[in-house]
């Protein structure tokens, strides 16, 4: 096997984690310092529940559908409709539950931007969906360049969303951040279902064999334990700041967390960001 073969496959992922730090330093730069210290503040809290969310999904059933999938390649349309049921399900469940106890969530982080915001976490999840599926397919057959396409949709139509509305005046509030994102989530999935149309369309959804879903959902459980104890580890601090201060000072918090690790990641050499996997989910410089 030679170099040659992949040097296009590493170019193609060098300019998506490229894409990926310029998205961080815009996040930074146009959001971090232009909304109130409380709306960023509030915003955080729900960027964390957001990617504790999509990251659980997506270890435990959309990594396993990547694993599988690659295994056994006549499978593949099963194997991609039962990790496409089961995270669309997942994730609408979770989403649809922590809209409706908006209000529950609010008074734990005596946030009440963070109120107003919580109801369009199932707009955003559901709108997420085909891009984050989308991406995962992509992987399995090694679709790098595809993959940066589908980031460019998100990354680069939120931050040029971002820089028109700051100069329009519209951009005040942190729930004028979110309808920019699910503005670009809309774009990126777009783009992905565009990249992955044979794939979604082969898709038996309401035709996958109920030893499937035996089979994902039993290496679902050895990964659940793994997944939420990294997941919580990574994402949970936010909140834990949250239930004892106020908005105002997790976003000091939020802030020196963002910078440092942009900062730090950058000089190592690698950027991650928000996909399921890597973005996880959302601004996360």
């Amino acid at each position: 096997m030679r170099l040659s073969d992949h040097l296009d496959k590493g170019i193609w992922t060098v300019a998506d984690k490229t894409l990926l730090l310029l998205y961080g330093f815009g996040v930074i730069v146009l959001v971090v310092n232009v909304l109130p210290r409380d709306e960023w503040g509030s915003f955080s809290l729900f960027q964390s529940l957001f990617l504790i969310l999509c990251v659980l999904a997506d270890s435990i059933f959309l990594q396993p559908m990547v694993k599988f999938a690659t295994e056994h390649e006549a499978e593949v349309p099963e194997v991609l409709a039962c990790g496409f049921n089961l995270y669309t399900a997942t994730m609408l469940a979770t989403g649809i539950a922590v809209g409706v106890l908006s209000t529950a969530f609010a008074s734990i982080f005596k946030s009440s931007e963070l109120g107003a915001m919580l109801p369009l976490l199932p707009v955003f999840v559901a709108l997420s969906i085909f891009r984050n599926v989308g991406i995962r397919y992509l992987q399995i057959d090694l679709r790098i360049n595809a993959i940066f396409w589908v980031d460019l949709a998100f990354f680069g139509s939120i931050l040029v969303l971002t820089v028109l509305a700051s100069a329009l005046g519209l951009f005040h509030t942190a729930v004028d951040f979110i309808y920019i994102n699910i503005i670009g989530a809309v774009l990126s999935s777009i783009v992905a279902i565009f990249f992955c149309y044979r794939a979604f369309m082969n898709m038996p959804l309401f035709r996958v064999p109920r030893s499937e879903y035996g089979r994902m959902l039993s290496f679902a459980k050895f990964q659940a334990g793994t997944s939420a104890l990294l997941t919580l580890q990574q994402w949970s601090d936010v909140l834990i700041v949250g239930v004892f201060y106020t908005p105002s000072e997790v976003a000091i918090y939020s802030a020196a967390k963002n910078d440092l690790s942009f900062f730090g990641r950058r000089t190592r050499g690698r950027y991650t960001a928000c996909r399921a996997d890597d973005f996880q989910a959302l601004h996360s410089a």
